[in-house]
Order: C-alpha cells, then structure tokens, then sequence
C-alpha cells in the first residue's frame, strides 16, 4: 500500500480512498497517507461486502494493491470493471 500512496501523491490533485481491512501495518499506511496526501486528500475504510458495489460506482480507478493473488483477486477486479 505504501507504493500506492506514495505513487497518487505524485499526482497533479492527489486523493486516495483506501477500502481495506485493520491488520498490523495500518498505522504506518495511515500516517503514510496522512503525510503524504493530507488528511483532506486520503480517507481509510473498512465497508461491508454489500457496500463496496457502491464504490466501484463512484470510483475514477480501481486499483488491486494486494501482494497476494488469489480467486477473490479475479472477482474483485471484474466487479469493479461491470459498474
């Protein structure tokens, strides 16, 4: 996620809503984006299941950053490509 932030930071009118889970590196991936983007310019969530259709929609770009591919890999990005 690092590379992610640190790469939309180089944007002309950086923003970033990150839809991902806790786990152990979510401080540092706040603080990250925090820093890099400002606290206007990156949001972090965790939605349910049946809302994340609903993000897709109103997304510019959809973008998988897991280093872990896997079949929900797959549907997640076809999910994304049919809003």
């Amino acid at each position: 996620m690092d590379y992610l932030i640190r790469e939309v930071a180089t944007e002309p009118c950086p923003y970033l809503l990150l839809l991902a889970q806790q786990n152990g590196s979510s401080c540092e991936i706040i603080k990250l984006g925090n820093s890099l983007l400002g606290a206007e310019n990156f949001q972090r969530r965790t939605v349910a299941s049946h809302e994340v259709a609903n993000y897709y929609k109103i997304a510019d770009t959809f973008v998988l950053a897991s280093l872990f591919m896997s079949v929900l890999a797959g549907i997640n990005c076809c999910q994304a490509m049919l809003r």
